[in-house]
């Protein structure tokens, strides 16, 4: 149940990200938080875990306080 929770956040942040192009961290949990509220809650963890692991297959990439889509 936690993978599939993590791949559900991995998600939001990917179409969250494709959409803005680029923003700051505390607007990005903010908006996965949001966007995820109606599931569950997201804390600033379990955002960090989903987008690190999507900064390794760099479908994202952070720079400074910015993270940016990619793929």
């Amino acid at each position: 149940a936690r993978i599939a929770v993590l791949h559900l956040v991995q998600a939001a942040a990917v179409r969250i990200l494709k959409a803005a192009g680029q923003m700051t961290q505390a607007v990005l949990v903010d908006a996965l938080a949001e966007a995820l509220s109606g599931r569950f809650r997201v804390d600033a963890a379990l955002a960090r875990r989903a987008l690190d692991y999507l900064i390794d297959k760099e479908y994202i990439a952070r720079s400074g306080g910015l993270y940016t889509y990619v793929a």
